[in-house]
């Protein structure tokens, strides 16, 4: 049994299964279920990676949009990318559309009038079209005056494929075979006695959406 991104409690609903002997493995990022091992990607190393180059290019000032579950705060990924930040002496700020109702727009509006303004965003593939059309509709350019960095990449992520956005990537696919051959163990040997995070599968990769910080 694999439940993906599963929520509230599961017990009622695991029980038939753990009756039956079927084994159950949960396939995200936050911790799961006692006895319910968690099968992960391991992302801290591209992030890191991102942010020491978005660093070296001058930017010091990075505003994740983070109202997606993937940033929820059970997850790794906040604390990652608060310790890659940390290393490098950049500052972090997270704005979400549940935080006073504002859409997109507006967040990124009132980001880049603020008194400390972004020079970078972070958001998630789907959401990174409408990040960059928001800083243009506010007369900014990407990437000259703000850059732009996508969390993940899908052909449906909406973007026009010319932009070559930069991405923090995870290879899907690998990400895929890996979490099967779990799950293939699993119902041969049982589930594994601890959560697993699989490493080696996230990289930085600029794009034409990322330029060095613009002079002050």
């Amino acid at each position: 049994l694999v439940l993906i991104w599963p929520h509230g409690d599961l017990t009622p609903h695991l029980a038939p299964f753990m009756r039956a002997g079927v084994p159950a493995i949960t396939l995200r990022s936050v911790p799961g279920e006692p006895g319910l091992p968690v099968v992960s990607a391991d992302t801290s190393a591209g992030i890191a990676d991102a942010v020491t180059a978005l660093a070296g290019m001058g930017h010091q000032m990075l505003t994740v949009i983070a109202h997606g579950i993937l940033w929820t705060p059970p997850s790794s990924r906040p604390r990652n990318i608060d310790r890659a930040a940390d290393a490098v002496g950049m500052r972090v700020r997270r704005r979400s559309r549940r935080d006073g109702g504002l859409s997109l727009r507006e967040i990124v509006a009132s980001e880049l009038s603020s008194e400390d303004p972004p020079t970078v965003f972070l958001a998630t593939y789907h959401e990174v079209s409408e990040v960059i059309a928001s800083i243009r509709a506010f007369g900014k350019r990407v990437p000259e005056d703000v850059s732009v960095v996508s969390f993940t990449d899908s052909r449906f992520g909406g973007i026009a494929q010319s932009e070559h956005p930069a991405v923090i990537d995870v290879d899907s696919f690998e990400l895929g075979r890996r979490m099967a051959a779990i799950v293939l163990e699993a119902i041969e040997n049982g589930p594994p006695a601890e959560d697993v995070r699989i490493r080696g599968l996230a990289r930085w990769v600029p794009g034409s959406t990322v330029a060095p910080a613009p002079r002050q």
